[in-house]
């Protein structure tokens, strides 16, 4: 190959490099993206949790306050902690980049809270803080926590 040649294969190489690491960028999801992997996420975790509660609400009785207690320690709690952590592993869009983080934020602090007095789930107005975010996201409502 003559030297002309080799420039130009050298050149047609780098400008190929450059066209595929130009696809590998840091590109954030779009809001929709971000949204959708977030509500699949809560959605999956409501569901377990409604599901325990229902049987634990069979015939339109309320739980004694142990039965509430097992509930809020063995499903509420877990599962509350498991969507905590899987939502910390979606990229939101850059937009809500910021007020995500601090939403997992106040969401672990509220976590440890329930960890030591379960009974604060059945309060609305202590989880208002981090339930009115979810709206302000663009949140399922599967990704509140408490009643209603």
């Amino acid at each position: 190959m003559t030297r002309q040649g080799t420039r130009r294969a050298a050149l047609a190489t780098a400008v190929a490099v450059g066209v595929a690491l130009g696809g590998c960028g840091d590109d954030a999801p779009s809001r929709q993206e971000f949204v959708a992997d977030a509500n699949e996420i809560c959605k999956r975790h409501h569901a377990r949790i409604s599901e325990a509660a229902s049987r634990v609400l069979a015939g339109g009785r309320l739980p004694s306050p142990r039965e509430f207690g097992e509930l809020a320690r063995e499903t509420i709690i877990p599962e509350y902690t498991a969507q905590i952590e899987e939502l910390r592993a979606v990229e939101p869009s850059e937009g809500e980049a910021e007020e995500f983080r601090a939403w997992l934020d106040e969401s672990a602090e509220l976590r440890e809270r329930l960890e030591q007095n379960p009974t604060i789930i059945q309060n609305p107005r202590m989880l208002e803080p981090v339930n009115a975010e979810v709206g302000q996201l663009g949140l399922a409502p599967e990704c509140r926590i408490g009643p209603g």
